[in-house]
């Protein structure tokens, strides 16, 4: 059975480059195995823009322990 860890970051962008900073962000942690499975754009009346992202990562089989089947 396959395993997942996950994390949820909430990062700000600015609006004037706001998709260049998201796909960094996002190849950032891509390279670190993680990818984003759900994001949120926070309204907001301040600057920077918020977004809110959900990570997931496959955990390596020999991160299991028996304990977890």
């Amino acid at each position: 059975m396959q395993r997942f860890e996950y994390r949820v970051e909430t990062v700000s962008l600015d609006p004037n480059c706001f998709d260049e900073q998201l796909a960094s962000v996002l190849n950032r942690w891509g390279r670190q195995g993680w990818r984003a499975c759900h994001l949120a754009i926070m309204p907001s009346e301040e600057q920077p823009s918020k977004a809110r992202i959900v990570l997931e990562r496959r955990l390596a089989s020999w991160l299991l322990s028996d304990e977890d089947d």
